[in-house]
Parts: structure tokens; sequence; C-alpha cells
């Protein structure tokens, strides 16, 4: 019983320094400076118009050549393009992407391609530190710089980490990371993206309505 006693207590130990660690990433990064300089690309991990329009508009101020929306078709960027900028920004196709790993896979893959060397990424606020921890894991090994820009959306605008829905909002975000980078994992060994979405599975969706606040 003590032998079980000894190894219960470093099983919490061991989960209170990773919970305590990924809760100082997320402070690290939500408290970060926005990216102020020029890259060679912009991506956006979609999720609402805040985002596209934010990514639009750093491009067509001139803070990178090349933009990525993961995901938008070719007809939803000719859509952007017209809409929210006036500048020969070149525009690079992404539409496979269903979650945010898949996100960080579908771009990095892009990155990688393309040889470039700065990424400025952009997202919600609130999104930020799981995007970023992926984005960086599929660019492990390389010397890709990732700059990031977070932007408020509906209901949080700014993300008020004081409050109960904000509070909610990093809560949710730090427990999808684990789902996240489990799916990232499973990527790296199969070698390839499964043709379900993980999220309609039947499993994954118990989970969440566990685990995560409405």
């Amino acid at each position: 019983m003590s032998g079980f006693k000894l190894i219960f207590k470093v099983a919490v130990f061991g989960c209170l320094i990773l919970v305590g660690a990924e809760a100082f990433y997320f402070y690290k990064i939500l408290s970060g400076n926005t990216a102020t300089e020029q890259a060679d690309v912009i991506v956006v991990f979609d999720g609402g118009p805040e985002r596209i329009k934010a990514g639009c508009r750093l491009a067509d101020s001139g803070y990178a050549p090349y933009i990525v929306i993961s995901p938008a078709t070719g007809k939803k960027m000719s859509h952007y393009r017209k809409k929210y900028m006036r500048s020969a920004v070149k525009h690079l196709i992404e539409d496979k992407a269903r979650t945010t790993a898949e996100n960080a896979v579908y771009a990095g893959k892009i990155i990688a391609e393309h040889h470039f060397k700065s990424v400025i990424l952009v997202t919600a606020s609130y999104h930020l530190p799981r995007s970023c921890f992926l984005l960086k894991a599929v660019l492990a090994g390389s010397e890709v710089k990732i700059k990031t820009v977070g932007v408020s959306e509906n209901p949080i605008k700014p993300l008020d980490l004081k409050s109960s829905r904000g509070l909610k909002l990093i809560y949710n975000e730090m427990v999808k990371l684990w789902g996240s980078a489990g799916e990232l994992l499973l990527y790296k060994i199969r070698g390839c993206l499964p043709e379900k979405n993980h999220k309609e599975m039947p499993t994954i969706r118990y989970m969440k309505s566990l685990l995560l606040f409405d």
C-alpha cells in the first residue's frame, strides 16, 4: 500500500507541475507583445471574421508579401482580397484544415515548401497559446521565427482574464491543448491525417461535454 501511495503522490505532483508549466506558458503568450515587424508570410487560423480582417489588413499594410488563411478556398480568398486588401499581396491556398492541429500541419507544410523564415500568426487572443504551440511543434527543428497577433472577438472584447467568461475560455483552451497535442502526435506517428474529423467521434464529443465549459 505504501508503494501505491508513493506512486500516486508522484503522479499527482507530476500533474501539478505540468499544469503549472502550461499555465505559465499561457500567461507568457497572452501577456506578450504583438508583432511589430515584417515577416515573410502572415498565417491566419480562421474561426471568425475579425481574425480574417486583422490578417488581411496587416498584409495590406505591408507586414508580409504573402498571406495564408487556414482554411479558405480560392473563391473565399478572392472575396477577402476584394473586401480587405488593395495591395499586391500574394495569397496561398490552404483549404483542407478541420481542426486547430490541422491548421498547424497544413500551414507548416506551406511554410516549409516556400522556405519562409518568419511568420506572423493571427488568431483570437484566447486561441493564441494553443495555436502558437502547435505551429511551433510542427516547425520544430527549423529556424522559422513566429510572431503573434491576438484579435479581440466576442463575447470577450478584449479578453478579460478577470471575468468568469474569460477564465472559462482559457480553461477550455488549456484542456483543448492536450487534445490537439495528442492529435498532432498521432499525425507524427501515422504520417497522415485521419479521413474522419475527430470532432465527429462520439468519444471525443463525450469527453468534451465532461471537461469543457459551454
